[in-house]
């Protein structure tokens, strides 16, 4: 039979042992990484900025841009299915869809009509994620 002290010492060794278990538990929880964001993007804005026209013009649609801290293991595939851009020239507002990332010819003969000061709107962008398909954002772009 084994003597109280060793029971005590065996219980004082099981719960120690126990408790390194759930101390690596929360080291584990508190080291999570960090998640990586992505954004839809055009000549480097991901939100609202002014790009100049003959920049814009180079541009052949939007991209996937991904924070800088993301590593390449924490990319996911994403990709752009369809946006819509809109402005108002000379009092009318166009409506223009690409079903892809790239302008599309009616979209880049718009673009050109463009003047300074202008705000072109990107919206209705839909992204399509291994978990399913998201809308994002609007962005929005003065002409310079």
């Amino acid at each position: 039979m084994f003597s109280k002290a060793v029971i005590i010492i065996l219980c004082l060794i099981l719960t120690n042992f126990a408790d390194a278990q759930s101390t690596i538990k929360i080291r584990k929880q508190t080291i999570s990484q960090k998640k990586c964001k992505a954004n839809v993007s055009i000549g480097g804005i991901t939100d609202k900025g002014s790009i100049k026209k003959e920049n814009l013009l180079k541009e052949k649609g939007i991209v996937i841009k991904w924070d800088e801290s993301c590593l390449d293991s924490q990319k996911i595939e994403v990709k752009i299915r369809s946006f819509e851009i809109s402005a108002t020239i000379n009092g009318n507002t166009s409506f223009l869809a690409s079903n892809n990332e790239s302008f599309t010819r009616e979209q880049i003969q718009f673009l050109t009509k463009l003047k300074t000061g202008t705000v072109l709107h990107i919206e209705q962008i839909t992204v399509r994620t291994p978990d399913g398909i998201r809308k994002r954002e609007p962005m929005y772009l003065l002409i310079d």
